[in-house]
């Protein structure tokens, strides 16, 4: 005879949490948190190309200084 939990069909159960413990799974994620998950990687992308501007405009900083003082220097 089958396991009873492995009997029933996906859905079975109104709550989805209910539902996917019996089955023995993992639980569906709720829409607030895959749109939060989507937020946070979104975020992550964005601060990583603004990390690469902030460097790259401090090497340009660096090197407009090193030219000032090499014609300072001149």
């Amino acid at each position: 005879m089958e396991n009873t939990a492995e009997a029933l069909p996906e859905g079975f159960f109104d709550d989805p949490e209910v539902d996917a413990k019996v089955r023995k799974v993992d639980a569906p994620k709720d829409h607030l948190d895959k749109e939060w998950e989507e937020f946070q990687k979104e975020m992550r992308q964005v601060s990583t190309v603004s990390e690469a501007i902030v460097a790259k405009e401090e090497e340009e900083g660096r090197l407009d200084r090193q030219i000032d003082e090499i014609d300072e220097q001149m």
